[in-house]
């Protein structure tokens, strides 16, 4: 069986609006089925892959509250320190 590529982007469409170029490779099966393997870089995320990524956005969230904290400690610091001087200009 044979199949040009406007019919390939018809049965990768039905099969998930996949573009040509996102293929690995793609073969017809003896059923006429469209087996085909996405590129690395575009196959769908998994659920582990999502945890993964909740749990980076999470832990640099924390990092920069921590970060934020601190800095607002030491600049709370220079505050008082700067305004409980009383500079007397003659």
């Amino acid at each position: 069986m044979r199949l040009t590529t406007d019919d390939l982007d018809i049965r990768l469409r039905q099969a998930g609006s996949y573009a040509i170029g996102d293929l690995e490779w793609a073969t017809i099966e003896v059923n006429g089925k469209l087996g085909y393997k996405l590129k690395v870089n575009k196959q769908p995320a998994t659920r582990e892959d999502i945890q993964k990524l909740i749990q980076l956005v999470e832990s640099k969230y924390t990092d920069s509250i921590s970060f934020h904290k601190d800095m607002n400690v030491v600049g709370n610091n220079i505050v008082t320190e700067v305004s409980s001087k009383k500079d007397i200009n003659p």
